[in-house]
């Protein structure tokens, strides 16, 4: 009960409304108000305080949720490989630009090659996938990026993916000389995705002599390459994602060998990772993308 009442307050803290908190544990409002009162009266202390049509932790229920989350999130992640071990189960957080790439087809190989293993997937962008590793929530996830992204995390090299560019209306488009300008429609800023292929494009526009503009970001890359095909200018992309949308590669603009890539890793707490299920998962998944030619 006390796990149950903590996991209301932590709810509480990252959301700030009962009803995202209720949401996110899959109960009734009722439920998360009885659990703080019920941890309030065990504490003594008040927790939370209201601000509008919001909830706000306390001083001292902030300083709680820092002292006790690493316990609080060691406890859960035990809890949940219980589970895992007795299940087959495996909770994975997932890319959707991954998914709209090429995860479908892989997962369904991974599927039938491990029959024995029972999937559970969320699917997000990749900060909030990493997020719901942290909390707990996932026991891997597996995005764009590396470890050193994600420190307080481990990771397993996947797969390098590569960027292309989705040029303005599809058409015939040419990268910029020296001394001209690449301006792109790209993720947001404070993605771990970006923040990989923004070191790798200033490290190719420093050396080819070119300025790099970033005209807007937007929420992922499905929106990138439609805004793109819709006129509103140059995309940079995946290059499953506007694949899958039905545009051909010929339209799609490559930069000079050995191309943009960034990894694809596999991301969860070390000790997640050299679980046998997860092993057994890993090897399956990464043999899966080799015969896929990726």
């Amino acid at each position: 009960m006390l796990f149950q009442n903590f996991e209301a307050l932590a709810a509480l803290g990252e959301f700030q409304t009962m009803s995202r908190a209720a949401a996110r544990l899959g109960v009734t409002q009722p439920a998360i108000s009885k659990r703080i009162r019920q941890l309030e009266a065990d504490l003594g202390r008040k927790l939370v305080e209201p601000m509008g049509r919001n909830v706000v932790l306390t001083p001292y229920a902030t300083m709680l949720l820092e002292r006790a989350r690493p316990l609080y999130l060691q406890f859960k992640e035990a809890l949940q490989e219980e589970v895992s071990e007795g299940t087959g189960e495996l909770t994975i957080a997932l890319s959707g630009a991954l998914l709209l790439s090429w995860g479908a087809k892989i997962l369904k190989k991974i599927r039938q090659d491990n029959p024995a293993i029972k999937f559970s997937f969320a699917v997000h962008r990749s900060p909030i996938a990493i997020a719901r590793v942290r909390s707990g929530e996932c026991m891997v996830a597996i995005v764009h990026g590396l470890s050193e992204l994600t420190p307080d995390l481990d990771s397993r090299y996947l797969a390098d993916e590569e960027f292309v560019i989705v040029p303005s209306e599809l058409k015939p488009f040419g990268l910029p000389r020296r001394g001209g300008r690449l301006s792109l429609l790209t993720v947001e800023a404070h993605s771990e995705t970006w923040s990989a292929l923004e070191r790798k494009l200033r490290r190719w526009a420093g050396k080819s002599g070119v300025e790099l503009e970033v005209a807007n970001t937007l929420q992922n890359f499905h929106a990138v390459s439609q805004l793109a095909h819709a006129g509103y200018g140059n995309g940079l992309a995946p290059i499953g994602v506007p694949l899958a949308l039905g545009i051909s590669r010929s339209k799609l603009v490559s930069f000079p060998k050995p191309g943009l890539q960034i990894p694809i890793s596999l991301v969860g707490r070390r000790s997640t990772l050299e679980r046998g299920l997860v092993v057994r998962f890993f090897e399956s998944l990464r043999a899966a993308i080799e015969a896929q030619g990726r």
